[in-house]
């Protein structure tokens, strides 16, 4: 049964989720509708997430889930994601087996935990390469070692933004955003999300930005803010990364080297072709 603050945190949710994403003012009344939300309603949510965490939430890292809620993406449906993540109001496995005792609240994609929240988006093995890559692509865009954690993979804040320059903490919360959407649209599939399809995603959505920004006269602001990610798009192998069902960290490794060997014995060539053509220079003048 629930209590009356549980009643009103889900009656919340619900009306949220009835709005339209096409609505005129969605975002006024989403950004209401979170300032309106009672106290103690809002606390309880707070202490599920510290419980899986497994740490309390300082105040400034509540007030930074909060802000980027409508400030990770100017899009709607983003920020109605993002939303519904900090409200944890995604069905998982493991609740619905608490409503329907018959139901297997195991992880879809491990099959060996209970899917509850924190799994479904952070601990579930399944998703370790996944992660990691992405974190991988972070420390080299900002040339700084940016560890995977929690706080990050779930809001998009990580305490090593302060560290950084420039929009790096804008860039880091609109694609953690790109990869929890990936998460949900994987939810019931037995295979996670990979890391081809989030470098695909984030430059679609980047083309969108792009023409935003355009159409606003602010152009050169968008490529000033994205460069540490488009630089880091414009390496060769990454462009490869959309074309590619699925990639590992060991497939990056041997495919630069295949790459770096076919460009060596490429330059070889050429190197003995211009020797030969001197050659028979010499010897055509000399005899």
């Amino acid at each position: 049964m629930l209590d009356k603050n549980d009643r009103t945190l889900w009656e919340l949710i619900d009306h949220i989720l009835s709005l339209s994403l096409v609505r005129k003012g969605l975002i006024s009344t989403l950004y209401d509708s979170i300032c309106n939300i009672t106290p103690h309603s809002l606390q309880d949510v707070r202490r599920l997430w510290e419980n899986d965490l497994g740490a309390e939430m300082a105040d400034d890292q509540r007030e930074a889930v909060l802000k980027l809620i409508h400030s990770s993406s100017p899009c709607a449906r983003h920020s109605l994601i993002q939303l519904k993540i900090a409200l944890r109001a995604h069905l998982t496995k493991a609740k619905l087996a608490k409503i329907f005792p018959s139901m297997d609240p195991a992880c879809p994609r491990c099959k060996g935990q209970p899917a509850d929240y924190i799994h479904m988006f952070w601990s579930c093995p399944r998703l370790n390469t996944f992660w990691a890559n992405i974190f991988n692509a972070y420390s080299i865009m900002f040339q700084k070692n940016i560890a995977p954690n929690p706080l990050c993979v779930l809001f998009g804040c990580t305490p090593e933004i302060r560290g950084l320059k420039g929009k790096a903490g804008a860039i880091i919360a609109f694609t953690s955003l790109i990869a929890r959407q990936l998460i949900l649209l994987f939810w019931k599939k037995n295979s996670p999300p990979n890391f081809p399809r989030w470098i695909r995603d984030t430059m679609h959505f980047l083309t969108l930005e792009k023409i935003r920004y355009t159409l606003k006269g602010y152009l050169q602001e968008f490529e000033r803010s994205w460069t540490p990610f488009l630089e880091y798009y414009k390496i060769p192998v990454l462009r490869l990364l959309p074309l590619l069902p699925s990639v590992t960290p060991f497939f990056l490794i041997v495919l630069c080297l295949i790459l770096h060997f076919i460009l060596f014995l490429v330059i070889i060539i050429i190197i003995i072709i211009i020797i030969i053509i001197i050659i028979i220079i010499l010897l055509y003048y000399t005899y």
